[in-house]
């Protein structure tokens, strides 16, 4: 049965690793407008956990939740919904970490716009915000201590930018973004590649982000690899 599910689906999977030692590894399958997948990742300072990812749409309303149930010892549970039309979307977000005596409460707001500039180009912007509450034990750095622990690393506001271009079987997508963390400002650029071979569409992207107050460079690489059972 579990089988016959898989056939009707479109299956993907991606891993991620980064210069800072971090690594995340995602396997997905969408049947028609639900998404079920699972995500495991781990670091340097962070142990090995488990995720479990949940997507659904419904005309312009979409959702999302993740929840790594207590993996490792710590609890993450985190929700967006949103509604989206053709070119404007707008999405509430929420989650609640949890490990020791470390706990972040955060929630956001985030608009969405994009659009065909010319006919083999399109481009998006994006603009979000976050309130956040870190209780953690008095430290140097506690918020760095968190991210190292839980590699959730908070942000309180970001803007972003995207734009896609077809030339022939191969997709380019540069990006970026500038966005304020709690103890650093973090300008971040990236290029995606994708290719369709047959049924299956491959994708690997390069990305560098500066951390400025750190005045560290961060480099990670992502390869990911979808495909249409159906």
């Amino acid at each position: 049965m579990v089988f016959a599910l898989l056939a009707a689906a479109d299956v993907a999977a991606s891993a991620t690793g980064s210069s800072r030692g971090e690594r995340r590894a995602e396997l997905t399958a969408k049947f028609d407008d639900v998404l079920l997948g699972v995500a495991e990742t781990d670091g340097p300072s962070a142990a090995r956990r488990e995720e479990l990812i949940a997507t659904a749409q419904d005309g312009i309303l979409k959702g999302e939740f993740r929840l790594v149930p207590g993996s490792a010892g710590m609890f993450r549970a985190a929700a967006e919904a949103g509604v989206h039309f053709e070119s404007l979307g707008l999405i509430l977000g929420a989650r609640t970490v949890s490990l020791g005596r470390m706990q972040l409460r955060a929630a956001a707001a985030r608009l969405e716009l994009e659009g065909d500039l010319l006919e083999d180009l399109r481009a998006g912007l994006s603009a979000s915000i976050w309130g956040l509450d870190l209780a953690a034990p008095r430290s140097r750095d506690p918020w760095n201590a968190f991210g190292r622990a839980t590699l959730d690393w908070p942000q309180r506001w970001e803007l972003g930018w995207w734009a896609s271009r077809e030339i022939g079987p191969v997709s380019l997508t540069p990006s970026g973004s500038l966005s304020q963390a709690p103890t650093s400002m973090e300008a971040r650029g990236a290029l995606g590649i994708e290719v369709q071979i047959g049924p299956a569409k491959l994708r690997a992207e390069g990305g560098a982000a500066r951390l400025f107050d750190a005045r560290m460079w961060l480099f990670d690489l992502t390869g990911a690899i979808a495909l249409a059972l159906q």
